[in-house]
């Protein structure tokens, strides 16, 4: 059977990045019937900690990706001293002694020489013991290119000459996560690791260490980067793209899926709260190109036709999700769904529609001042607000000479502080006479 993991390490929220190989090895799985696990890499033991554990399968929750099985690897410790054992008895895993000090020392002298600082396995302190020091092990690489059919980038190749034998296991004994990982792919039978391109290097190593453990290498691939418009990569340390923060901001969990699918494939965005239709459209092919750059403001484009695509239970819901669950009617949703590009927007035009004491700023002229006046004249005539919109714009105009653009346009600022929103016929329907008379006041006085 097809097995796939995503392998996130709890040491900060996850963000865009993370999730595109959330999802990418969700999709996959779907798409070919395999299964997904979650697999938590806490051999950090300083950095790991329970609750960004707890956070991102929240994270995932909400997300709407799901795993048949977990397991942390901080579990594992016996096991993975077991493999390393095999390949210490095998004679390609090899105790070194120097310090993290003289490694410094020793790179940046081939550095001043114009050598690549790739680590020397006959060194001095590599053959011999050192008194009071325990041994670091490294894994000793074939210095040569290492081939693989990539699933995205097609025929791949890496040079491991210029390439140090990585360290596997540490000084204090810990494992890390390069020869973790290849362990845990090999007892899980993990048959495709799909997952970013800054992993290149880690493959070529990692194929080497299947090959000594006598285990067949899965099938890779390496999708591009996301980068923001200025060319940075996002990390944990970019609280504002971390999904916690998307989702606080109003940001729906399918937007993200959508963005995530077409990036970079010069596809259009799936509009679905079905996940059935980005399975089916989903191509593992498509995603080995450059980098490709998310600009939030196309996010937030996407996120509001979601938002006009998503029923009244949807964005109940949504908001529940939010902790945030206001009081409204099924027709202030519809009224005012194609207006946000948030679901936190919804707070706004709530306050706009129901708060008298809301004050607007707006920079009227005397014409724009005289039609205010009318319309607080006119609003006597409950018929002119209450479904006869017309009739009031009708009334506005007998008594200024404005045309009725104008008059739409100055009346939309009085009473809601902005340019654009809802058609007014439909947006009078769902103020309240008080509030509508609280806002003209402000101005006609």
């Amino acid at each position: 059977m097809m097995k796939v993991r995503f392998a996130p390490s709890p040491t900060g929220y996850i963000h865009l990045g993370n999730v595109k190989a959330a999802l990418f090895n969700w999709l996959f799985a779907r798409k070919n019937g395999a299964e997904f696990i979650l697999r938590i890499d806490d051999t950090d033991r300083e950095r790991s900690s329970t609750s960004y554990e707890e956070a991102l399968k929240r994270d995932l929750s909400w997300l709407n990706i799901s795993y048949e099985s977990c397991f942390r690897q901080s579990e594992r410790t016996e096991l993975y001293k077991s493999f390393a054992q095999k390949l210490i008895d095998n004679g390609v895993l090899y105790p070194c002694y120097e310090t993290a000090e003289e490694l410094s020392d020793r790179r940046k002298k081939l550095q001043e020489q114009g050598l690549p600082p790739v680590y020397s396995r006959y060194s001095e302190d590599r053959i011999s013991k050192i008194s009071g020091r325990s041994p670091h092990w490294r894994f000793e690489l074939n210095r040569e290119e290492v081939f693989w059919k990539d699933l995205m980038k097609g025929d791949m190749g890496y040079d491991l000459k210029s390439v140090s034998d990585p360290v596997l296991v540490k000084e204090n004994g810990d494992i890390v996560y390069a020869f973790a990982s290849v362990v845990d792919d090999v007892l899980e039978g993990i048959t495709h690791i799909i997952r970013g391109e800054d992993h290149i290097t880690n493959t070529a190593s990692q194929i080497q260490i299947f090959r000594a453990l006598g285990a067949h290498e899965p099938t890779f691939g390496h999708f591009s980067y996301i980068k923001s418009v200025d060319g940075q990569s996002f990390s944990k340390r970019d609280a504002s793209l971390s999904i916690r923060n998307l989702k606080d901001a109003g940001v729906l969990n399918y937007t993200i899926w959508s963005i995530l699918v077409s990036l970079g494939t010069g596809k259009q965005n799936i509009i679905s709260f079905d996940k059935n239709d980005f399975i089916r459209e989903f191509d593992i092919s498509l995603y080995g190109g450059a980098s490709c750059r998310l600009d939030m403001e196309d996010m937030l484009n996407i996120n509001r036709k979601f938002l006009g695509a998503m029923s009244f239970d949807m964005a109940l819901s949504s908001l529940s999700e939010l902790h945030r669950r206001p009081m409204v009617s099924e027709k202030f949703w519809q009224i005012i769904k194609d207006n946000i590009s948030s679901i936190n927007e919804i707070y706004d035009w709530i306050r706009i529609c129901e708060d008298k004491g809301l004050e607007i700023e707006s920079n009227f002229s005397n014409e724009d001042l005289s039609i205010v006046k009318a319309a607080m004249k006119s609003i006597s005539c409950s018929e002119c607000v209450e479904n006869e919109w017309d009739k009031w714009i009708s009334y506005i105009k007998d008594g200024t000479g404005s045309g009725a653009k104008k008059i739409s346009q100055v009346v939309r600022a009085a009473l809601t502080g902005k340019k654009h929103g809802p058609k007014m016929k439909d947006l009078v329907e769902i103020m309240s006479k008080d509030v509508i008379i609280a806002r003209l006041e402000g101005f006609a006085k």
